[in-house]
């Protein structure tokens, strides 16, 4: 029955343990349709007195949850969760949203729309995502910033709010009720994770698996969950495939397994595994390796896009830039601060060969287990993954889902390298483009893009796309739309 689904036994029982105690030692069996009423009411006209709401809750909520629809109950038990996590509930708020989660995730969601489920994933990745952002760490340099950074909060308020219009209607779909469209797949290449350090973003990570067999210091975990949070915050609708593709050496250090990756790389990319879009790499070694030359090469062929970090080594390194990052199939991509300058230990001026770097925040990112300040390329990596992520979301959604031409020119590297070109500013110091992606995906007015319809915002970023593309691939591409 979903209403049993809805909040389990056990979950009040331990919300009661920890806010009325012995207050309340029996639960009623039975109130009127009144306490519907009541329970909306205790939450709208909530007047700062926390510990009364909590009481009224536990009071309320199961006499009534089988009377309510589910969309209701849900709308119900996410303003409860803001409530509980701005009064610095955080055990409570998170075993709220466990619940809600549970209920997406349950054989009964079929009872809510598309539109409605992908709101609810929103509304619970932003509300951890906002407690995340109001944090403070300390950069290596002993100055406060804030987690997210300028670069990060210009994300947030200008992309995402022109990515998904005024109420989320494009958060998944195309306009409020409207055809879901699909997700954007990324595997991420790089040691195991951390479930329960990704809690508010469980629901999205669909698959993972260790393709290098053996075992790992479990210190390690801190690189690959740090990296699959960038991914999952970048975008905020992509499913995301964890590989773990690093294991102890003899030296009782972790490393990634060339083998390994390349599995991964495979597998990942194979319509019969895990067919992702996007593949992410943060490592690199300065040699050309054959097995990871063919893996990258089978991606390719089935219009996987591949990113991998460049170096934090500079000149220090024999060939410069690493390998896969200076491989033919994949985006490079640089750290650099949020300003845009790039990290000192990146490489400046030269350019290798044709490679065409980006570069994206990589400094003063805090480790999603330790809270530790990190630096590095390998945390560039997975954000301009996730931003080119939100390219071919784009292409997804009104006015561009009707070109299928669009669709496959920007899942294709030189195409997606047109689109990030027009997102990125060149920086005159280096030869690396700093990814500011509002510069293409935002709404100057702050009017969320509009409906996509002729003379919005978003329908003029949308020929914009067809312009770039067509300077690539010729005058075909999304004639559909634009003839």
């Amino acid at each position: 029955m979903l209403e049993e689904k809805i909040w389990k036994l056990e979950s009040f029982d331990k919300l009661l343990d920890h806010t009325i105690g012995s207050q309340l030692t029996s639960k009623p069996s039975y109130f009127s349709s009144d306490n519907i009423n009541q329970l909306y009411a205790s939450i709208e006209e909530f007047d700062g007195d926390i510990d009364r709401l909590i009481d009224d809750w536990g009071v309320l909520y199961p006499s009534v949850k089988s009377q309510l629809e589910t969309a209701d109950e849900l709308n119900l038990m996410n303003s409860f969760a803001d409530i509980l996590l701005e009064n610095g509930k955080l055990e409570l708020a998170t075993s709220v949203d466990e619940d809600i989660q549970e209920i997406l995730e349950s054989d009964a969601e079929n009872e809510l729309d598309e539109w409605n489920r992908h709101r609810f994933y929103s509304l619970i990745n932003g509300r951890w995502s906002g407690q995340a952002n109001s944090a403070t760490i300390t950069n290596s340099s002993g100055s406060q910033q804030s987690q997210a950074g300028l670069w990060q909060t210009h994300l947030q308020n200008k992309t995402h709010k022109f990515m998904y219009g005024k109420d989320e209607q494009f958060f998944g779909t195309n306009g409020t009720g409207g055809p879901a469209y699909e997700p954007v797949k990324i595997a991420v290449l790089d040691s195991d994770i951390s479930p329960k350090h990704l809690k508010p973003f469980r629901m999205r990570i669909k698959a993972r698996e260790n393709f290098a067999g053996g075992q790992q210091n479990a210190a390690d975990a801190d690189h690959g969950t740090t990296v699959a949070q960038l991914v999952l915050k970048a975008c905020p609708t992509a499913h995301v495939y964890v590989a773990q593709v690093t294991k102890l050496n003899s030296f009782g250090e972790s490393a990634v397994d060339a083998e390994a990756a390349a599995k991964a790389i495979e597998y990942a990319a194979d319509p019969t595994g895990w067919g992702v879009d996007i593949i992410t790499m943060s490592f690199g070694w300065t040699h050309v390796n054959k097995r990871i030359s063919e893996a990258l090469s089978f991606a390719k062929q089935h219009g996987v896009l591949m990113f991998a970090s460049t170096t934090n080594y500079g000149f220090a390194e024999t060939n410069s830039i690493l390998y896969p990052g200076r491989a033919q199939e994949v985006i490079c991509v640089d750290a650099a601060e949020d300003t845009g300058q790039l990290a000192g230990f990146a490489i400046e001026d030269i350019i290798q060969g044709r490679i065409e770097r980006f570069s994206a925040p990589g400094l003063g990112i805090k480790s999603a287990i330790s809270g530790e300040s990190m630096d590095g390329s390998s945390f560039a990596c997975p954000l301009a993954a996730g931003i080119a992520a939100l390219a071919l979301e784009f292409a997804r959604q009104i006015p561009l889902c009707g070109s299928k031409s669009v669709q496959e020119a920007v899942q294709q590297r030189e195409g997606m390298v047109r689109i990030l070109r027009e997102m990125s500013k060149l920086n005159s110091s280096s030869s690396s483009r700093f990814l500011c992606p509002w510069e293409l995906l935002g709404d100057d007015d702050g009017l969320y893009g509009g409906d996509g319809r002729p003379g919005s915002a978003r329908y003029f970023v949308a020929y914009r796309f067809v312009r770039l593309l067509r300077q690539e691939f010729g005058s075909d591409i999304g004639k559909e739309i634009f003839p």
